[in-house]
C-alpha cells in the first residue's frame, strides 16, 4: 500500500484530504484485499519516519498510544485530526501536522489493529523508504528513487513465515525502528 500526498501549508480541506489519502484509503483497500491474501501473505504499508509517534504533538501521540486502541477509536482519532494536532511542533521536514500525522495513523493501524485481523501466518509491516528523489521527495532528497525499494524488497524476499520480531513493526533501512 503506497499512498502518499503532502501539501505545503495546507488548508483544512487539504489536511483532511491528506488523512483520507494516506490513511483511510489504505484501510479501505486493505479490507478488500485481506480475503484475497494468501495464507502466508504479506502486507507492506509505505509510511515515513515523520510518522513516528515521538514526532507528533502530545495529544495525538497519547491518542495513538492508548492501551485499548481499536479500529473504531482510531477512526475517531482520524476524524478529529485537526483538533488533536493543535499542539504539533513544526520540525525540520514538516511545518504542518497533516502528513506526519497521517503516517502516524497508518503506523498505529499497522502495529495495533491490522495484526489482529490477519491469519496465523500472514504478516504486515510499516516501511519507511527514506527520503528519495521522487515527485514527492523532490530533487533535493538525499537518496535515489531506487533506494526506496530496498527495504520493501528485503521484506518480500524473506521466508513466508510469520516473524514476531518483524510482524506489525515499523521498518527502515532493514531494521525495526520504534513507533
Amino acid at each position: 500500500n503506497n499512498a502518499g500526498i503532502a501539501y505545503h501549508n495546507p488548508t483544512d480541506e487539504e489536511a483532511k484530504f491528506t488523512i483520507q489519502t494516506n490513511f483511510l484509503s489504505v484501510i479501505k483497500l486493505t479490507d478488500k484485499l485481506i480475503p484475497l491474501l494468501a495464507e502466508d501473505g504479506k502486507i507492506l504499508n509505505m509510511s515515513s519516519s515523520l510518522g513516528l509517534f515521538s514526532g507528533q504533538g502530545e495529544t495525538l501521540r497519547k491518542a495513538l498510544e492508548e492501551p485499548k486502541l481499536d479500529l473504531p477509536r482510531l477512526l475517531e482519532v482520524a476524524n478529529n485530526f485537526l483538533e488533536l494536532t493543535k499542539d504539533y511542533q513544526p520540525g525540520n521536514f514538516s511545518k504542518d501536522p497533516s502528513y506526519p500525522g497521517s503516517k502516524a495513523l497508518l503506523n498505529a493501524y499497522t502495529s495495533r489493529i491490522l495484526p489482529g485481523q490477519l491469519g496465523a501466518n500472514q504478516q504486515v509491516y510499516a516501511i519507511c523508504p527514506g527520503w528519495c528523489r521522487t515527485d514527492m521527495g523532490t530533487d533535493s532528497a538525499s537518496l535515489p528513487a531506487e533506494a526506496g525499494a530496498d527495504t520493501p524488497l528485503y521484506l518480500i524476499e524473506l521466508p513466508f513465515k510469520k516473524d514476531p520480531e518483524l510482524n506489525g513493526k515499523f521498518i527502515h533501512e532493514r531494521k525495526v525502528q520504534g513507533y
